[in-house]
């Protein structure tokens, strides 16, 4: 437990003390924060040009473009852009519409778009209020990720993770108009505040990621290892403050409740994904034979084993080898390690989007960076990382599918 009888946590008794205790938190603060707010601007200033020229120079494949005329906008609405601003405009689908088998935006969680809807009051605009939302989530996130790893592995680890993060295969997302960026930031602030023993704070968040994304739920996990963690996994440590855990269930039910109450089935949600043109369901046990059938001669010598197929297959084995490796090296707390480890079960029957959903697996780059501890082999890592995620983003911008 932090000791609050220590003067730098605790806010002095006069006036002029409590704004000088305030004035120099609040600038160790932001001290921490322009790494990564450096890294957060350069980085995505290069991806909006390289949409700008990517757009000036290719055809677009049909698909959803609210700013036709602005091409420094106009990629990063793409594919489900379209599904959540409906949903922050226009609510969920009312239950005579649905029809069996067609798509339908009840496959997708509600806190994004309700950020979406309350961010446009002020902006005036659906598109630019799911933009600002989703880049000011991940700006957090960076932010975030960088105070928790500096705490851990120190400042310059906490460095190499943060340019990892911007420059990931799969950062286009972080950028459009996806829920990605709002479940990293959730996600990072609960195991943030976990580590600080806020486990009522740790607890809220960790619902709210539930009502962002269904893989929320798994944060629980990782949070019930943290705590038994911070016990040393001794029975006689646990207090009753594990009880707040169970918040973390709020956002989870609270949309099934909603579900149930309108359309009568509380897993609408996902009976939802499984329609004509989404992910046709794939049993896990299935996942391994689609993934190695994807990369046998025939499929190379047929042509169906595109560039990425081995994009996605390759996150989830370097997700799966660099977690276990940081594990092993003690570079990872095992609660970080077995989330992320989570994650990756959930989508090996999706494995066609893995990387895009593991792209908020914030442990692995922890673990490459600590890969990277080597410098050369550090900036290999973001050499290819950065091409990735230049491919990645032509593929965005021009409509074509990237996950």
């Amino acid at each position: 437990m932090p000791n609050l009888a220590d003067p730098t946590l605790r806010a002095p008794a006069g006036a002029e003390s409590r704004w000088r205790w305030a004035r120099d938190h609040l600038a160790k603060a932001a001290t921490g924060a322009w790494y990564p707010s450096m890294v957060f601007l350069i980085t995505r200033a290069s991806f909006v040009l390289l949409g700008y020229l990517t757009l000036g120079k290719f055809p677009v494949a049909p698909s959803i473009r609210p700013f036709p005329r602005n091409l420094l906008l106009d990629g990063f609405f793409r594919w489900d852009s379209d599904w959540y601003a409906h949903i922050a405009d226009q609510g969920y689908i009312a239950p005579t519409a649905i029809i069996a088998g067609q798509q339908r935006n009840t496959a997708f969680f509600p806190l994004y778009p309700l950020c979406v809807r309350l961010t446009k009051l002020v902006v005036g605009n659906t598109w630019i209020a799911g933009l600002l939302v989703a880049n000011l989530a991940f700006l957090a996130a960076a932010i975030i990720l960088h105070r928790l790893v500096r705490d851990r592995l120190g400042d310059a680890t906490a460095r190499r993770v943060v340019v990892l993060l911007c420059v990931s295969p799969f950062s286009v997302f972080f950028m459009a108009m996806y829920s990605e960026s709002l479940f990293l930031a959730l996600a990072l602030a609960a195991f943030y505040a976990a580590d600080k023993r806020h486990w009522l704070w740790a607890s809220v968040l960790a619902g709210l990621a539930g009502a962002t994304r269904v893989t929320g739920c798994l944060l629980l996990v990782g949070l019930v290892i943290l705590y038994l963690e911070q016990s040393q996994f001794r029975w006689r440590r646990i207090r009753a403050d594990i009880l707040f855990l169970l918040l973390g269930t709020l956002g989870l039910l609270a949309f099934c409740g909603f579900l149930w109450a309108r359309y009568g089935n509380p897993l609408e949600f996902y009976r939802a994904q499984y329609v004509s043109g989404w992910a046709m369901e794939a049993p896990i046990t299935a996942a391994f034979a689609q993934i190695l059938g994807a990369i046998k001669p025939a499929a190379l010598a047929a042509g169906s084993a595109t560039s990425l197929t081995f994009v996605q297959i390759g996150s989830i084995g370097f997700v799966i080898a660099a977690v276990i490796w940081a594990m092993l090296r003690q570079k990872l707390p095992l609660s970080h390690g077995i989330w992320a480890l989570l994650m990756t079960a959930s989508v090996l029957a999706k494995w066609t989007s893995a990387g895009r959903y593991l792209s908020v697996a914030f442990p692995v780059y922890v673990a490459a960076a600590a890969l990277g501890e080597r410098e050369a082999l550090y900036y290999l890592i973001v050499a290819i990382s950065c091409v990735l995620a230049a491919h990645q983003q032509m593929l965005f911008v021009l409509g074509l599918w990237v996950a």
